[in-house]
């Protein structure tokens, strides 16, 4: 424990060097890559009927179209954005092997029919990975609420009480478990975003591998900027320009010295500048950095 609370805040004081050092091209990247997500937010947003239209409609059906509209720009905002976020990946792996990139490289993924397509792939297989996970953890306790809310009327009152708490408490340890499993894939858009010639399924494939034992290490370290990211919802999402690529370049490290390490352990051979944990104890302590 003493040793992953150490090693995260070395990634994280890692991390803030790069970004502090590199204050304002780092801040340019984010918003060039945040731009089509938050125009695709507003644009799904207008569509989307308001919450008392939906729950004081007599008939919902007539908001299935706008509903739909609201997924399709979402998805389409989502699509958009992966090349650009590769691209941002890609710049951010340059910067943290202390290589000078411009700002324009952020466009390379997008510039590049060929990358731009890989982008959508490793989206697309993203979330099909979550969608097996959270059938798989969420599916059972979900359905059988579904039965019980059928069958309500027929059972005791104490018996529904019951079931409802147990369910309730199976439905959160399934979502902690699925978001465990399904955040453990993220480092692979770090992998590909710095080996684009690497097929999505060997990218995804060997996070899987290298990850493993190391799942909740990295979820630690994501709910580790967890306070920043409430923050941000106060301040309009400005907070969030400062914690993106600061995040970003944390989950980099980790995922550099997580694959750095599997290939070692394994006799492969890397091109990758692979960093490992000081010896020396951090100065600062995990909650100011």
């Amino acid at each position: 424990m003493e040793f992953r609370r150490r090693l995260r805040v070395l990634l994280k004081l890692r991390a803030k060097s790069m970004f502090l050092t590199n204050f304002g091209v780092c801040m340019a990247v984010t918003l060039i890559t945040s731009a089509v997500t938050m125009l695709g937010g507003y644009a799904a947003g207008l569509v989307l009927p308001s919450a008392d239209s939906l729950l004081n409609a007599p008939d919902l059906s007539v908001y299935y179209p706008k509903i739909l509209l609201f997924y399709g720009i979402s998805l389409g905002a989502t699509l958009l954005s992966s090349p650009l976020t590769m691209g941002a990946y890609a710049w951010f792996s340059e910067l943290s092997m202390q290589r000078c990139q411009k700002i324009r490289e952020v466009f390379s993924w997008l510039g590049d029919l060929r990358l731009t397509f890989k982008a959508f792939g490793a989206t697309l297989w993203f979330l099909g990975i979550s969608l097996v996970w959270a059938a798989a953890f969420l599916g059972i306790p979900v359905l059988t609420i579904l039965f019980i809310t059928a069958q309500v009327k027929e059972m005791a009152v104490g018996a529904v009480v019951f079931l409802s708490g147990l369910l309730t408490l199976l439905v959160l340890i399934g979502a902690i478990l699925t978001a465990v499993r399904v955040c453990a894939y993220l480092p692979a858009f770090f992998v590909l975003a710095a080996h684009p010639n690497m097929h999505i399924r060997e990218v995804f494939r060997e996070c899987s591998l290298f990850m493993q034992g190391r799942r909740w290490e990295f979820f630690e370290l994501l709910l580790s900027f967890l306070g920043w990211f409430l923050l941000a919802s106060f301040t309009c999402g400005l907070v969030a320009l400062y914690v993106r690529p600061y995040m970003n370049l944390t989950l980099l490290s980790f995922t550099q010295q997580a694959r750095g390490s599997w290939l070692m352990e394994n006799g492969k051979a890397f091109a990758d500048a692979v960093w490992t944990p000081e010896t020396a104890n951090p100065e600062e302590e995990d909650e100011d950095v």
